[in-house]
Parts: C-alpha cells; sequence; structure tokens
C-alpha cells in the first residue's frame, strides 16, 4: 500500500509489555557511559542514544561495548548530516547501531552552526543520508533507523521528512 493506515504502527513507541520505550542518554567518553549504559539494561531501558554534534571513534567504540555487552539495548548515534559520514559509520560499526539521528543546526535551539559554523538543511541531510541507508539495507538485510532532528516546524515538514525515509521526528 503506498500510504499506511495511521494506526498501522500504533505500537511502536511501546515495549513487548506495552509500555512506553525508554532510552537514555550517554556520556560520550566511554569510560563514563559504561555505568550508565549498564544500568539502563538492569532498569529495563529499551536503549541509549549516543548524543553527539560531532561524531568521533570514542563514540563508535560506546555502540560497540553496548551491542556486545547488552545486545538487546537500541543503540541511536547522532548527529550527522551526509551519506558520506554514515556510509563510513555503516562501514565499521553498521551492526551496532540502530538508527542515526540526522541534522546539525536546523533545530530552533541548536546553537551548532553560530558555535562551530556548520549545519546543513535537514531535507538535503535526509535526502543524502536516506539513499545510503536504503543502500545498506538492500545490501545487509538491516534495517537502520533515521530520525529527523530538528527543524520541523509544522505537519507539512514531518510529511516531508516521511516521504524522505525518515522512521521518526523530533
Amino acid at each position: 500500500k503506498p500510504v499506511q493506515s495511521k494506526y498501522a504502527k500504533q505500537d511502536a513507541t511501546k515495549d513487548k509489555n506495552k509500555q512506553l520505550k525508554v532510552l537514555v542518554a550517554v556520556e560520550s567518553r566511554l569510560n563514563l557511559a559504561k555505568d550508565r549504559i549498564l544500568a539502563a539494561s538492569s532498569s529495563g531501558a529499551c536503549g541509549i542514544v549516543i548524543d553527539a554534534r560531532n561524531i568521533f571513534q570514542e563514540h563508535l567504540e560506546i555502540a560497540k561495548f553496548t551491542k556486545k555487552n547488552v545486545p538487546e539495548l537500541d543503540v541511536i548515534l547522532g548527529n550527522v548530516v551526509t551519506g558520506e559520514v554514515v556510509s563510513e559509520l555503516l562501514r565499521y560499526i553498521g551492526k551496532y547501531v540502530d538508527a542515526v539521528r540526522v541534522g546539525i543546526g536546523s533545530g530552533e535551539v541548536c546553537i551548532t552552526t553560530e558555535s562551530l559554523g556548520i549545519g546543513r538543511a535537514l531535507g538535503s541531510s535526509l535526502r543524502d543520508v536516506s539513499r545510503v541507508v536504503l543502500d545498506y539495507r538492500k545490501k545487509t538485510g538491516r534495517h537502520i533507523g533515521i530520525i529527523a532532528d530538528g527543524g520541523l516546524k509544522s505537519p507539512a515538514h514531518i510529511i516531508g521528512a516521511g516521504m524522505l525515509s525518515a522512521d521518526a521526528f523530533m
């Protein structure tokens, strides 16, 4: 069907017990993140979010640590804005990441553009990233979620992000 029923994924935010999913933000340094990751798992959280405006090697190590030690946790990594970066991420740690957050500088409260001088229109970022993620899925059969992060100010923006393959919206 080209258009799914609005109820098709009504439980997408719920766990197997029909409770709302909880994800925990973790520190950007592995030695600090380890305790929080293990605590998140033991407290019943569904996943972690590795939040970084620029992704570095240590963030990749956090994703690896999580999937090797508590594989049931979802791992969300971001933020990214180019297909090239996502291609490299998936090449090195594709099996350790469940979703990527896409968007830098497009959100209303985001100061990254001012502080670092970087940013990109969300639509362009989603187009780039979705091409890489869809190609990865064709090659591996593994779905990597795309989360549109920032700059969504109206229902039309959400629809546009969805048409550009976003699975979730912030």
